[in-house]
C-alpha cells in the first residue's frame, strides 16, 4: 500500500457529502502505489476556465486538470475536478453527477499516474481503464 493523502476541497456551493464519502476509497483504490499527497479540488465552470487560460491556453472550460508537482517535501497531485461540466456530461450520458463526479475523479486519478489522452487510442485506452476501476467494488 502506498503512502498516499488524499484531500478534498469543495470550492463550489453544492453540497458534494454525499459523494465525498465515497470519494476518498475510490482514489485511495486507484492510487494505492502512488507515495504522494494528492488534492482533488472541486470547482466551478469559471474556475477550471481560468485554469484552463493560464496553464494551457485555451479559452474554454473542461471537466478535469490535474498537475504533478515535485516539492521540497516530495511528490504532490492536484487533480481539479469542474462540477458544472460533470452535470453537463451527467445530463448528456444520462446518469447522475454524482456517477459522472466518480467517472472523473478515476479520470484525474489516472492522469495523476501518468495517463495520457492526448490521442483517440490513448483517449479509448484510458476510457476503458476508468470504466474497469468503477466497476470493482469500493
Amino acid at each position: 500500500m502506498g503512502k498516499e493523502k488524499i484531500s478534498f476541497y469543495n470550492k463550489t456551493k453544492r453540497d458534494l457529502s454525499p459523494f465525498l464519502k465515497k470519494a476518498g476509497k475510490l482514489a485511495a483504490m486507484v492510487l494505492k502505489r502512488f507515495d504522494a499527497e494528492v488534492s482533488f479540488i472541486f470547482v466551478n465552470r469559471n474556475y477550471i476556465k481560468k485554469l484552463n487560460m493560464t496553464y494551457f491556453n485555451k479559452k474554454t472550460p473542461t471537466d478535469v486538470i490535474t498537475f504533478n508537482l515535485i516539492s521540497p517535501a516530495g511528490e504532490t497531485g492536484e487533480a481539479y475536478i469542474c462540477v458544472d461540466q460533470a452535470e453537463s456530461q451527467a445530463k448528456f450520458y444520462g446518469h447522475s453527477l454524482y456517477c459522472e463526479l466518480a467517472v472523473l475523479l478515476v479520470h484525474a486519478c489516472l492522469h495523476l499516474l501518468g495517463r495520457e489522452d492526448k490521442t483517440p487510442a490513448l483517449r479509448k485506452a484510458m476510457n476503458k481503464e476508468t470504466l474497469r476501476w468503477l466497476r470493482r467494488d469500493f
